[in-house]
């Protein structure tokens, strides 16, 4: 019986230097060249998300006020970037909204609001005691900021002196300015009252003339 031959097995090849240094370069060129595009990605993701929240908290806001019979407020504070919602009065015995809810706004992000409401534009409003305690203008809060009112009414509807609508948009750490005279597109979204003013809703153009 003859011995089988055995087969010589070729040690393993691994990769030279050269070859490591060319793969890392075509490395470096892929995430240079899909970079700027991951940043939008994840950038309008953020944005979306933020949107979806607040758009959400308005419709949360009209069920409480409807199932609740008390007006609903979903304030807005600009200044410390944060926003929420909790009742206008509370009857329980700690005095406290128990259901009250607030959010802060991610690092790269800022929200507007639009300081005009149906109340103010409207020039058949002879009673101008409808605007002096109007939501829009803003009231001092005890973190230092500004806190604006969007108000719901127990039957849902969205008070007259409500902000029309607010901006949120995307704003980089960087930026020395909080109003920037141009942005681009993918960098905001304008959530405003329809034309019913039934509820808030994304608007592709803001209502009337431009805040700019």
């Amino acid at each position: 019986m003859h011995p089988v031959p055995s087969i010589p097995v070729a040690p393993p090849r691994a990769f030279t230097l050269i070859e490591l240094i060319l793969v890392m370069a075509l490395l470096t060129v892929v995430m240079a060249l899909i970079s700027p595009a991951l940043g939008g990605f994840l950038r309008g993701r953020g944005l979306d998300s933020e949107v979806r929240r607040f758009i959400s908290l308005t419709h949360y806001a009209q069920a409480r006020a409807v199932s609740e019979g008390i007006p609903m407020r979903l304030w807005i504070d600009p200044v410390q970037r944060r926003y929420g919602l909790s009742n206008e009065y509370n009857f329980t015995v700690t005095g406290v909204d128990q259901r009250a809810v607030e959010y802060a706004l991610g690092p790269d992000l800022e929200i507007e609001v639009d300081p005009r409401s149906w109340a103010s534009l409207n020039p058949l409003v002879l009673d101008q005691s409808i605007l002096q305690n109007r939501w829009a203008g803003g009231q001092p809060s005890s973190a230092g900021g500004s806190r604006i009112v969007l108000r719901f009414h127990p039957d849902g509807s969205i008070d007259e002196t409500s902000p029309i609508g607010v901006w949120l948009r995307h704003q980089p750490a960087n930026s020395t300015s909080s109003r920037r005279g141009r942005v681009d597109p993918r960098d905001e979204v304008h959530i405003a009252q329809g034309q019913t003013r039934l509820r808030y809703e994304v608007h592709t153009t803001p209502p009337f003339s431009s805040r700019r």
